[in-house]
């Protein structure tokens, strides 16, 4: 008759959660280890009241909000942001950008400078529009800087008053309900509020960031009814539980997934069988 179902080797990550599982399916296991404790490489112990790591720090990271609410049951985690800096030329820059990083790399510390920098930007973009004879229709600021100004009232002024100054002709995309957008309509511009598909949201209607488990959605099903919802009812669950009212004028879909085109062409889909209408930008807002 035998004693066990399963005979575990290493009583590390791996070994601890397999035991854990199959004692709830009803197995009987036996783990073993060289070592006399548990928990492997990220063991702790205690030296005078304080948690130390016998084995050197260790880093648990994982985006899969399904993973990140399994290890939490049982411990909890303390949040750990990494920080890195670049170094370019001798020059250290932070990483990811911050006002730092822009004024490291373009001299930009103050609204002001944002404007003008911008103006800079819309100039060179609109002369290469000329030269192909293509109107420019929208913008949008990118990365750190679009979702600094989604939050900071005096950026995002120095930012609409930019593109304002240059062409009031331009629509300027913001995240939905962000200071950008309330800045570009103070500015005179036409503003077109703009929805994540593959974002986690916070309950402020700010996207929780990267550095954050559960920030990006990888089930494609998931994030295309989630769209859909944000255009159709204009609601979306915040990762927090609550339900935010946002405003879907377009969606963005990051491009450096390889699977991005048919990830949009199966958002558009589901949208038209949903009876929505794809238009220009310009026809919308």
């Amino acid at each position: 008759m035998k004693q066990y179902d399963y005979l575990i080797v290493g009583a590390g990550l791996y070994g601890a959660v397999f035991a854990q599982e199959a004692k709830k399916a009803g197995k009987k296991c036996l783990v073993i280890d060289k070592r006399g404790h548990i928990a492997g490489n990220i063991y702790t112990e205690q030296v005078e009241g304080i948690n130390v790591h016998r084995y050197g720090a260790h880093i648990f990271h994982t985006n899969n909000k399904a993973v990140w609410q399994y290890v939490n049951q049982f411990a909890e985690f303390n949040r750990y942001t990494n920080s890195p800096v670049a170094n370019y030329h001798g020059e250290i820059y932070n990483l990811p950008f911050n006002m730092n990083t822009f004024n490291k790399m373009w001299g930009v510390i103050t609204p002001a400078e944002a404007k003008a920098y911008v103006q800079y930007q819309m100039g060179a973009l609109l002369a290469f529009c000329a030269a192909h004879g293509v109107p420019l229709q929208h913008v949008k600021p990118h990365g750190a800087l679009y979702n600094m100004a989604a939050k900071d009232e005096a950026l995002a002024a120095g930012i609409a008053e930019g593109i304002a100054s240059v062409d009031k002709n331009v629509i300027l995309l913001g995240l939905a309900g962000s200071k950008l957008l309330s800045a570009g309509r103070a500015a005179g511009l036409r503003v077109a509020s703009e929805v994540f598909a593959d974002r986690a949201y916070q309950a402020d209607g700010s996207l929780v960031p990267r550095s954050k488990p559960g920030a990006v959605i990888h089930d494609a099903d998931e994030a295309i009814a989630r769209t859909v919802r944000m255009v159709k009812e204009g609601k979306v669950t915040a990762i927090t539980g609550e339900e935010v009212t946002i405003e879907a004028h377009s969606i963005c879909v990051h491009g450096d997934n390889p699977d991005a085109v048919e990830f949009v062409r199966r958002i558009r889909a589901k949208l038209e069988a949903e009876g929505v209408t794809i238009a220009p930008i310009a026809q919308i807002v």
